[in-house]
């Protein structure tokens, strides 16, 4: 995989000026924008589903549900100009607090992002700034919903029920007889 300084080499220049129109914009949680004098130069989005497989009684295999996998996203940025240390330290600061931020780009807004690398590059071929490739996860949380269910009949608590009187057998006989009595007449014919 190449590295951030492989990144900002291939672009062939280290001028980024700060008047830049920036393609993505990286948010936190009122929308205010974090990070303003890094530069994105390169976006990675990865948005997969899991499709659920399940063998069949005669050996195939069905597909029957697809479950969506949290949206990931790996910006590549360049920190640069006088305070670059200052923005470096925002980004770690962020990173630390665990914040959701919001990365709104060309294709679309991507909410619930929580930073989960923030490695770095340093070197000489990029002077006095930092190559930076942020990872990001989208956090999902599920807001559960239930409902009291009714109490079955034959589930009942026999707390409220008092004591219970035996019933009379209907047909004559226990299950225990009558299947002694089965037993014994095969065995005789």
């Amino acid at each position: 995989m190449a590295t951030a300084i492989d990144t900002f080499q291939t672009l062939g220049t280290a001028y980024f000026p700060t008047y830049a129109v920036d393609v993505v914009g990286i948010y936190d949680e009122n929308f205010n924008q974090v990070a303003k004098k890094a530069r994105t130069i390169k976006l990675h989005v990865k948005n997969e589903s899991k499709v659920m497989d399940h063998p069949v009684e005669d050996g195939s295999t069905i597909s029957d549900y697809t479950v969506f996998l949290p949206i990931e996203v790996e910006l590549t940025l360049i920190l640069f100009g006088l305070d670059y240390r200052d923005t470096y330290n925002s980004i770690i600061q962020i990173y630390q607090n665990r914040e959701l931020l919001n990365i709104q780009t060309f294709a679309g807004t991507y909410n619930n992002m929580i930073i989960y690398d923030p490695s770095h590059d340093e070197g000489s071929e990029i002077y006095n700034s930092v190559a930076m490739v942020l990872k990001l996860r989208q956090v999902q949380s599920v807001t559960p919903q239930f409902s009291l269910a009714p109490k079955n009949k034959r589930n009942k608590s026999t707390v409220d029920k008092g004591t219970q009187q035996p019933q009379p057998i209907k047909d004559g006989s226990s299950t225990l007889v009558r299947r002694y009595d089965a037993v014994v007449k095969n065995r005789d014919s």
